[in-house]
């Protein structure tokens, strides 16, 4: 087995999961406390993550398209555009191919899968840029009914939960799809390394439950609790201890490998750059 690999795909994959469930749940979490405008935006961004999730899985198949994929998945525009096949067909068209090879469904399903949520983050995009981005929405949004000159009439408050509460609903749709197509991939994974990557992911949410409880913003979903039972259950029922013998040096690998470095680094920098910036404006009050 390929450590380095085998470890960067495994944590950059779970970091995606994770990362989408979190915004799910703190935008949840803040929908029950009626903070629309910022759970809004939290559950866009599980949407644009779970989306992004996808493609790290087909860096398991194809290295070599290494950084056009994560460029892809890491511009909220470029992965909508590349999901609703209009950048990088080609690229689009041989991640379909290996979606339908992995799950031995036909690829078609794919196509049409990736296209309806491309539609799905445009439109989550869309209502979200008309609801946080305007001063106008976010100063005035608890306004029931608001008349114009022409007497068109519109409940501002109404549209603005609405919105949050389709947002939510897509958040549990697209993670569905997203949880059950990586687990039918690493489950197909080959025995030497299946493994690994299952008892990582078993990690991966307890560390996400973790994160949770750190910082008050659960419950969990419903929805996304049940389907992280029902994974674990999966996982546990085919998980083999014996073909995980050097963990230790797996898990020591992913710790060290260069992008996640590269990310606690810059965050590092930018914690200086505030540090910096505090200080000199703090010194001229």
């Amino acid at each position: 087995m390929n450590f380095w690999k085998e470890a960067e795909w495994s944590e950059m994959l779970f970091s995606y999961l994770t990362a989408g469930w979190y915004d799910w749940t703190v935008s949840e979490h803040l929908y029950k406390n009626n903070t629309h405008c910022w759970s809004v935006t939290a559950g866009y961004y599980s949407h644009y993550i779970l989306a992004g999730t996808m493609l790290q899985l087909y860096l398991s198949e194809d290295e070599s398209n290494k950084s056009t994929v994560s460029g892809i998945a890491e511009s909220h525009a470029k992965l909508c555009h590349f999901l609703r096949g209009r950048l990088e067909p080609n690229l689009r068209e041989r991640f379909v191919e290996y979606l339908g090879r992995v799950t031995d469904q036909d690829s078609s399903l794919y196509d049409k899968k990736l296209l309806q949520i491309g539609d799905a983050l445009f439109n989550a995009k869309k209502a979200r840029e008309s609801h946080t981005y305007h001063v106008l929405v976010v100063s005035h949004q608890t306004l029931s009914n608001v008349t114009s000159s022409s007497g068109q009439t519109i409940n501002v408050s109404e549209t603005v939960e609405d919105i949050n509460k389709y947002i939510l609903q897509l958040s549990a749709i697209i993670n569905k799809f997203v949880l059950d197509l990586v687990l039918k991939v690493v489950m197909n994974l080959d025995e030497s390394v299946k493994h690994y990557h299952l008892k990582h992911f078993i990690e991966e949410i307890d560390d996400f439950h973790r994160l949770v409880e750190k910082e008050n913003v659960g419950p969990v979903p419903k929805l996304l609790l049940k389907s992280l039972e029902q994974v674990r259950f999966e996982i546990e029922m085919v998980l083999d201890e014996r073909k995980v013998l050097d963990y230790r040096r797996f898990k020591e690998t992913i710790s060290s490998f260069g992008d996640k470095w590269r990310s606690y680094n810059n965050l590092k920098r930018n914690l200086r750059n505030l540090e910096e910036t505090l200080n000199i404006l703090s010194s001229d009050l």
